[in-house]
């Protein structure tokens, strides 16, 4: 009898260890299941939300300068900015959008020469001068320097008296070049391009020195679009800067392509 009833009590504190393990075992991975929905609850919040969440239409559409443009989302590399917040301002995506919001600015990449939509290459390169095509940036020129006089004097003013005295006129670019420090830093030189006509400054253009790599970067051009009332930034490879002419022109053409009315 005391054989059977110790028996008896052995297995029930064997069955009350098991049970009280079982126990903790299930709290351990509720505690476990909990912590990672609280880290997926805080990665879903802090996460920056993909810009179709705001943005349902296939196109982007805004005014600069009293003209609306509309492009597919596919030329879009992340998001309109449209006026009000900016983009790095929490709420930013309650601003005012749609064909009849202005514009603060709007990045487009295309191909080139077919100017189709390009950012899936874009984002597939390495680096931004790896990319064949062209990158266009549009704004109104109340938001930017439209004076091109200024800008090239702002472009230039970080060069020393004797890399000013090194500017050259480029024949077969039909641009004026010279090479020399940046405005914001003399750790290395740019390319500098500037064109004129009837005295007139038209377009100021730099292309950055990459001493890591030893090649030169992308070139950027900007200039202003009087057509549109708005300034422009087109960046393209070093390397097709004997074509700077047209893909200007090819950009411009694109962007009066999106022109819907005003």
């Amino acid at each position: 009898m005391n054989v059977a009833l110790g028996l008896l009590l052995k297995t029930a504190l064997v069955m009350m260890v098991w049970f009280w393990n079982s126990l903790r075992l299930l709290a351990l991975l509720l505690i476990v299941l909990l912590g990672a929905l609280s880290v997926w609850k805080i990665v879903e919040v802090v996460r920056w939300p993909a810009p179709i969440r705001y943005f349902q239409d296939p196109y982007v559409c805004g005014q600069i300068s009293g003209y609306v443009l509309r492009f597919s989302w596919e030329y879009v590399l992340y998001w309109p900015e449209y006026e009000g917040l900016s983009s790095w301002e929490p709420g930013f995506h309650k601003n005012k959008s749609g064909c009849d919001a202005n514009l603060n600015a709007l990045k487009l990449i295309a191909s080139w020469p077919e100017m189709k939509p390009g950012v899936s290459t874009y984002r597939s390169t390495g680096f931004t001068y790896d990319f064949e095509g062209v990158s266009i940036l549009v704004k109104p020129s109340s938001r930017a320097v439209t004076d091109m006089q200024r800008l090239l004097k702002l472009t230039l003013e970080g060069l020393t008296p004797e890399q000013r005295r090194g500017v050259e006129y480029i024949n077969e670019l039909g641009l004026f070049h010279v090479r020399g420090f940046g405005p914001m830093s003399r750790e290395g030189v740019s390319d500098f391009y500037w064109s004129e006509q009837d005295g007139q400054i038209k377009h100021v253009a730099y292309c950055p020195w990459l001493p890591i790599q030893k090649r030169t970067a992308e070139c950027n051009f900007r200039f202003f679009i009087s057509e549109l009332g708005a300034f422009s930034e087109i960046e393209f490879q070093f390397e097709k800067l004997e074509h700077w002419q047209e893909i200007v022109r090819a950009s411009v053409d694109f962007l009066n392509e999106g022109l819907i009315g005003s």
